[in-house]
């Protein structure tokens, strides 16, 4: 679950500013996310998401309550061909479909961006043991079609993620950055050039495990962005390990 409260924004310039009109953006999200092995080497993943979004400005009050996007991948690793390396590898790719319809009115907060997303991202992973402390990341690129009810093309993106992490007994640690890096949107056939979005976070958590479940908090710091709300985003989190086996 994340959840932000700001009146911050990323101008296109990349300067932070007050939102227009003294506006005021509260984002509750949860999401939920599933990972299961098909074979060796190949597993898949299924992530669906619900919102509850506001706004308030000089204009009045807006607030949107439901289902965002959902994503759907498949990873496979050389192993699922009988090849191995020195570093884990793995190639994932997915989907992302608009869970909820998308509202043709200003004046109502869309949950989703309307349109379907196609990516493809290549991940490594290595353990640094006997030290108790793993290493990983992926970069990837997103490509995203056309929002034929308003003629909005959002432009693909390349992302990253790296991260280290570990555990000290039943404490969990990780720290992150992620980023994402789009292209200038098309609206009506017209490329916007200061549309361009652009967000880079630092992401530490920290967690306990207890049994089979570890429980999670952290936060989502930002450092630099356009066309983004600015302001920290506080998260909590389950994993649990699962088996139908």
């Amino acid at each position: 679950m994340y959840h932000q409260d700001t009146d911050d924004r990323y101008g296109p310039d990349g300067r932070i500013r007050d939102f227009f009109a003294d506006g005021h953006d509260v984002t509750t999200s949860l999401f939920v996310t599933a990972a299961m092995g098909l074979a060796h080497g190949l597993d898949t993943w299924g992530q669906v998401s619900f919102h509850d979004l506001a706004f308030d400005d000089a204009g009045g009050h807006r607030q949107k309550t439901g289902v965002g996007d959902v994503r759907l991948w498949l990873r496979a690793s050389p192993e699922f061909l009988g090849l191995s390396g020195p570093i884990p590898i793995a190639v994932r790719a997915g989907v992302k479909l608009p869970g909820s319809t998308f509202p043709v009115d200003a004046e109502v907060i869309p949950l989703n961006d309307g349109q379907r997303d196609w990516e493809v991202m290549l991940e490594l992973g290595s353990s640094l043991w006997p030290a108790p402390v793993y290493l990983q990341g992926w970069v990837g690129y997103r490509w995203r079609e056309q929002n034929d009810e308003v003629l909005w093309d959002p432009g693909d993106e390349v992302f990253y993620y790296a991260a280290a992490g570990g555990e000290l007994g039943r404490l969990t640690w990780k720290l992150a950055s992620q980023g994402l890096f789009g292209r200038p949107p098309v609206v009506e056939g017209v490329e916007v050039a200061n549309g361009r979005r652009k967000l880079v976070e630092v992401v530490p958590k920290a967690g306990i495990r207890v049994g089979s479940i570890t429980l999670e908090a952290g936060m989502r710091l930002p450092v630099d962005g356009r066309n983004f709300p600015h302001g920290p985003i506080y998260l909590v989190g389950t994993f649990v390990r699962w088996s139908i086996f």
